[in-house]
Order: structure tokens, then C-alpha cells, then sequence
């Protein structure tokens, strides 16, 4: 979303840690019962820049928990919404970044008809299904960086790093 739109122009969040315990299973079966400290539960409102001069700023709003997805969905489930239509995008994963299975469907407003634009499999042909997943987005990585196309960088990095104190300094107490 960024990459379409840029960096917010307006940002307020809420950061809670709402599941102060976790279970974490060992090889040998043993399951050690913890406590931790860092935030589930991240809920993010925003404005971004327009794409085009004279068109309003759009909104996101992005909420992301931790533990288990709700029974029989995608961990990721996103809608973009629009004025002709939305897109729905699906993963197995939080992870988008690492090419789990995704699905990106469009429902178009005026006909009343979804259409499937990008099933996962369509973007792991060739020598990229012969891959491992977490080794897929750091092969493409390394393809953008030997074929010079934008990929993200320290600066990149930086840039996220500053959203994120960003989203810490505006959350909503």
C-alpha cells in the first residue's frame, strides 16, 4: 500500500498486549508456559497521498492479532475498497512478503461479478516452484537486485523503521 501511495500523512494507532502468556512446545514434547511482553493485538488508522491531484486522500486501516485465525479461513484476509469495486486479498499467512499461498479476487460494483485476478500459482512457475516458500521472496530479491528493478533497500528500512515509531508516538492510550 505504500509503495502505491507513499508514506501516511496522518497516523493513529492502538498497540495492546491482550494474551500476556504463551505456550511454546519443545522438541522433546515439553510445552513451557511463558510470559511476554510484546504487543497482539496492532490496530493502525491513516491517511495517505491521493495518486492523482484533485482526488481526496485515501484511508487505510490495517488490524492484525496475534494467535489463530478464525476456523477454515486465510490468517490474512484484506480488502481494498474503491468507489467501481474492492479487492479481496487472501494468504495462509500473516507473512504476505513470503509468498504463502495468495489470492487476489475483484468485485466490480456495476456488473455484481468477482473475478479472479492472482492465484498464487500463477506467480511460483518456472524454477520458483522448485523452491522452498521462505525462500522464494529472498530469491526474487536477488533477481531484482541482478536485474536492476526496484526492490527494497537499507533505505527501504529506515523508511519502515520510522512508521513504526511513528505508530508507537500516535497510539491512542
Amino acid at each position: 500500500m505504500f509503495y502505491a501511495h507513499d508514506e501516511p500523512t496522518y497516523i493513529q494507532s492502538q498497540v495492546d498486549n491482550l494474551m500476556p502468556h504463551i505456550y511454546v512446545q519443545h522438541s522433546d514434547g515439553r510445552v513451557e508456559h511463558l510470559e511476554k511482553d510484546t504487543p497482539d493485538q496492532i490496530a493502525i488508522s491513516c491517511r495517505l497521498k491521493a495518486c492523482s491531484a484533485g482526488e481526496p486522500d485515501p484511508s487505510f486501516v490495517f488490524h492484525m492479532c496475534a494467535g489463530k485465525p478464525f476456523k477454515d479461513q486465510p490468517e490474512l484476509i484484506w480488502h481494498v475498497y474503491g468507489e467501481k469495486g474492492q479487492l479481496e486479498i487472501t494468504c495462509e499467512s500473516a507473512g504476505l512478503q513470503m509468498v504463502f499461498p495468495v489470492t487476489v479476487k475483484k468485485y466490480d460494483h456495476a456488473t455484481e461479478s468477482v473475478e479472479l485476478i492472482v492465484k498464487s500459482s500463477q506467480l511460483d512457475d518456472g524454477f520458483w516452484a522448485d523452491l522452498p516458500r521462505r525462500a522464494r521472496n529472498v530469491g526474487r530479491l536477488y533477481e531484482a537486485y541482478a536485474f536492476n528493478r526496484p526492490y527494497g533497500d537499507w533505505d527501504l528500512a529506515l523508511q519502515r523503521h520510522k512508521l513504526l515509531d511513528n505508530i508507537q508516538r500516535n497510539q491512542v492510550k
